[in-house]
């Protein structure tokens, strides 16, 4: 019996409390206080077993099942823990440990879940403080759905204990590039093109008594998470350097979903055993932007929560990674008109530069039977040829400069001297967020080789790059006129020719 009571001072998964009374005290009148709660989070209490008696100089208690339910648990559940003698008193059986106590506990409850076994009551948090009043004296389980409770001093009728079990949080950010030294830099958005790798980290930062942490992430449609990407390092309380957790520690299951895919990452409770409050988790992994990205407007989200202790869960995260698109059209103007002739035939490559310098060609594929084109890197197709409407559209690009070269120009028309340089700028807004719009502004050479650079006005409908074609000068002719004179000319060379003959025969009839 004396074991039942060290067992009140273990730290405990879900709170066991023994309610004990004076000798004067009243059936009813006991009461369980906690402290410290987390406002908005549910506290209930179950009494398991029922304190018929003591002797508090002797530190001798006796303990009484409280129904039928609870002798179950007794029996089977609780039998590593607990043993009720012919008569239903109890005795606690086994070391007397911090851990057995704790699998004591979480054993309880879950009993009580999976039974559907009512609480002797329930309050949510308004405040701080709960208080449950009423009570008979007994051996009461208190759960809290933030997780673990504290065990506290129970040897008054009035017992108070404190919620020591914090909110945990998670952050989610995105790699939107490097720092000077080659560091990722972490924030809310990016900009990438379709084939590109993105890297997300998700930060937890840990509560006292963690447990049941699971992170939750869903990725849109635009995104294809890339499988045993998900790694996961710990940064201990007052520490700055990472340490590797293993894959023994956690589980990663990705499944499809409507319009996306949810990952989760499950941690084990004996790793989460070994957490100290004010340590953090980062998990990372990275997803592959796909042909369903969303271009421009709304971006394509990944989403995380992280879910805790018993139905808990914290508040969203998100982030966005922005797509964009520019327009070409290709035309000429006819000389003496301000009319816009689309050109047919026109060829086009759209480039980036490598660290080198070097032109490095986008492969695209055609989209059905529209002028629509998306990067594509497992495609061949460099060279995009202009139809009847002159015009195509390049989807998938993230922001950022490109070089737009005219590679054939339509029969009898002048290529293009240079690339056109077209830089995709993103719009920002007031708080430094991108907003999903962009403008196209692009640079290239006349024909004389003068550079003239272009800004749209960043509606969606206006991101286009003009390309204007102009028809080759042709060389004068003399026409039919000239060709009379050599006519003319020839046949007075050819009757002189004869005159000259005739003369000499006369001048040598003569002389004979």
């Amino acid at each position: 019996m004396k074991r039942m009571k060290k067992l009140l001072s273990l730290t405990l998964a879900m709170m066991m409390v023994l309610v004990m009374g004076l000798p004067v005290l009243a059936a009813g009148e006991g009461t369980i206080t906690i402290d410290n709660a987390i406002a908005g989070k549910e506290y209930k209490i179950y009494k398991i077993f029922e304190l018929e008696s003591y002797n508090a100089g002797d530190e001798a208690f006796a303990y009484k099942v409280t129904d039928e339910d609870w002798a179950k648990f007794v029996k089977n559940e609780g039998a590593d823990y607990v043993t009720a003698d012919e008569q239903g008193y109890i005795s606690w059986v086994g070391d007397n440990t911090a851990e057995r106590a704790k699998a004591f506990a979480d054993a309880a409850i879950a009993f009580a879940v999976a039974e559907g076994i009512d609480p002797v009551a329930t309050e949510t948090a308004a405040s701080e403080t709960v208080t449950f009043t009423g009570l008979d004296l007994g051996y009461y389980l208190v759960s809290s759905n933030a997780g673990a409770l504290v065990s506290l001093d129970t040897t008054q009728p009035n017992v108070t204990m404190k919620e020591k079990n914090g909110e945990p949080t998670i952050d989610k950010d995105v790699q939107s590039g490097t720092d000077a030294d080659g560091n990722p830099v972490w924030d809310k958005d990016n900009t990438a093109s379709i084939g590109d790798v993105v890297n997300y980290q998700a930060t937890i930062s840990v509560k006292e008594k963690a447990t049941g942490y699971v992170v939750n992430d869903t990725m849109s449609k635009g995104l294809t998470f890339n499988e045993g990407s998900v790694t996961v390092v710990r940064i201990p309380v007052g520490d700055t350097a990472e340490t590797t957790v293993t894959s023994e520690n956690y589980t990663a299951t990705s499944t499809a979903v409507e319009n996306g895919t949810n990952l989760k990452v499950t941690f084990t409770e004996e790793f989460l055993g070994g957490l100290q409050p004010g340590d953090t988790l980062i998990v990372r992994y990275n997803a592959t932007v796909n042909a369903d990205a969303v271009i421009e407007g709304t971006g394509n989200s990944n989403t995380v929560k992280l879910e805790y202790g018993n139905d808990q869960e914290t508040e969203e995260s998100t982030t966005k990674t922005y797509v964009y698109e520019f327009d070409v059209d290709k035309f000429t103007i006819r000389e003496g008109s301000d009319e816009h002739v689309q050109l047919a035939g026109a060829k086009f490559t759209l480039s980036v530069k490598d660290a080198d310098g070097n032109m490095v060609p986008i492969t695209f594929s055609k989209v059905g039977e529209t002028t629509e084109y998306k990067a594509d890197k497992e495609s061949d197709v460099i060279e995009i040829t202009t139809d009847e409407s002159g015009k195509f559209t390049l989807k998938g690009l993230a922001a950022g400069t490109y070089y737009l070269t005219e590679t054939e120009a339509p029969a009898g028309y002048n290529k293009l001297a240079a690339p056109i340089e077209v830089r995709i700028i993103e719009k920002i807004d007031g708080q430094g967020n991108r907003t999903g719009a962009c403008t196209i502004k692009n640079s290239m050479l006349d024909q004389n080789g003068n550079s003239t650079i272009t800004d749209t006005t960043g509606d969606a409908e206006d991101n286009t790059v003009a390309v204007e074609n102009k028809t080759g000068v042709e060389l004068p002719s003399t026409g039919g006129i000239g060709t009379t004179i050599f006519y003319v000319l020839g046949g007075i060379l050819v009757v002189g020719a004869g005159i000259m003959l005739v003369v000499k025969k006369r001048m040598g009839s003569e002389k004979q």
